[in-house]
């Protein structure tokens, strides 16, 4: 049955019902008609008089009849003489009742079939139409829901650039560890770009000048992959300043720097050198 699961497939059907409703009609006008027909002759031959025919010659031996033959055969006499019909033309008559019987009960029959697949599929398309509205609202929700945490998260995104790389009490940590220690200039390279680097890089030259430190200048670089938190870099171990060793228990007190802390060299700086590339958090 898979011509029933479109709505073309439904609409011819509903026109084949149709069609199956209007030969009914036609036939149960038929067999009204011939009973009109018979009872006129019926009337006709009873308002005649009745004459006798009286057959004389030598008699002929009749075949014998079963009890139910002789019981009918009387009736139909009688029936066919009613309608003013020989008997083989009642009998085709009959025959032709009976067919059109067969004929109505064989489409009342079929339409009683289709009507229950046309009310199977009316049912499925209930089912439909119920599980639509079922997966609509499960999208309503799902869209709510993602719009939902899309704004929580805007809402942290906001906060932590409110709050900053460095809270406030880490940086009274930050304070007490530099106390009393040497300080240096110190270059605070930012990813060029990146604003949470270049956030991050300045909240930390303000923090740092706040201890003391009076060399310390921002700027940004081109970097060919994106770096990932605090790195040093200095011309060699053997230049590093010694005040970079506070430096970085410093930072690693306020969870910017892991311990030990990650040093780069590059021989294209002086001896000497110190800096500081700030990468994505």
């Amino acid at each position: 049955m898979n011509w029933f699961n479109s709505l073309d497939s439904v609409v011819r059907l509903q026109q084949i019902l149709s069609w199956v409703g209007v030969v009914s009609a036609l036939l149960a006008a038929v067999c009204g008609v011939l009973a009109y027909y018979l009872n006129n002759q019926a009337r006709s031959l009873q308002a005649r008089p009745a004459e006798e025919q009286v057959t004389e010659g030598a008699e002929t031996p009749l075949p014998q009849l079963s009890q139910e033959e002789a019981d009918q055969q009387p009736q139909e006499e009688a029936d066919a003489e009613e309608a003013g019909l020989d008997e083989g033309e009642a009998a085709r008559l009959r025959e032709r009742i009976e067919e059109l019987q067969s004929q109505l009960e064989q489409v009342g029959f079929e339409a009683g079939q289709d009507r229950a697949e046309v009310e199977q599929i009316r049912s499925q398309l209930a089912g439909l139409r119920q599980r639509n509205a079922d997966l609509e609202a499960r999208a309503e929700e799902a869209e709510g829901a993602a719009e939902q945490a899309q704004a929580a998260l805007a809402a942290l995104q906001r906060a932590e650039e409110e709050q900053g790389a460095i809270p406030d009490d880490e940086e009274e940590k930050f304070m007490r560890a530099m106390a009393g220690k040497p300080t240096g200039p110190v270059d605070i390279v930012a990813v060029a770009g990146l604003d949470d680097s270049r956030r991050t890089a300045e909240e930390l030259q303000a923090l740092m000048e706040r201890a003391g430190w009076r060399q310390v200048q921002v700027r940004e670089a081109q970097f060919q992959g994106v770096p990932e938190g605090l790195y040093m870099v200095v011309h060699s171990q053997e230049t590093m300043p010694e005040y970079a060793a506070a430096l970085a228990i410093g930072l690693a007190i306020i969870d910017l720097m892991p311990m030990p802390a990650r040093v780069k060299t590059n021989e294209g700086k002086e001896p000497g050198y110190l800096g500081i590339v700030v990468g994505s958090r």
